[in-house]
C-alpha cells in the first residue's frame, strides 16, 4: 500500500511541525532549534542514524520533495500525480529507476 507522507514545518528559525499522512494531520510538535547548515545537519529519508540504528524504513519511496515554503497547513487530498519543479521546490526527486537503485537525481533546475 503506498502512502501520502508530508512532514511540513511552518515558521521560520523554530518552528511548528505536522505530520500528514494521506492528507489527515496525525500529529504535531514545536520545536525550537533552529535548522542550519553544515556538516552535522543533514535529512535522513528513510534512512539509519547513528542513534536509532535499527529504525530504517522497510518499503519503498518515490517522489520526495523539500520545499521551502509550508505545502500543507490543513487537511488536503493527496495528488496522484507526479510533484513538478517550482520556484519553492529546494530538491525534488522522482525515484522511478530500479528498485535497490542508490542513485538518485535531483529535478531542481
Amino acid at each position: 500500500t503506498w502512502y501520502h507522507v508530508a512532514l511540513v514545518r511552518n515558521g521560520s528559525g523554530s518552528g511548528n511541525f505536522a505530520l500528514y499522512v494521506d492528507g489527515v494531520q496525525l500529529q504535531t510538535d514545536t520545536d525550537t532549534n533552529t535548522i542550519g547548515s553544515g556538516a552535522t545537519n543533514f535529512i535522513s529519508i528513510g534512512g539509519i542514524d547513528a542513534v536509532t540504528p535499527n529504525n530504517g524504513l522497510n518499503g519503498h519511496i518515490d517522489e520526495v520533495r523539500i520545499s521551502n515554503v509550508a505545502r500543507y497547513t490543513t487537511g488536503f487530498t493527496p495528488s496522484a500525480s507526479a510533484f513538478t519543479n517550482d520556484d519553492d521546490t529546494v530538491l525534488l526527486v522522482h525515484m522511478d529507476g530500479t528498485d535497490g537503485s542508490t542513485t538518485f537525481e535531483d529535478d531542481v533546475s
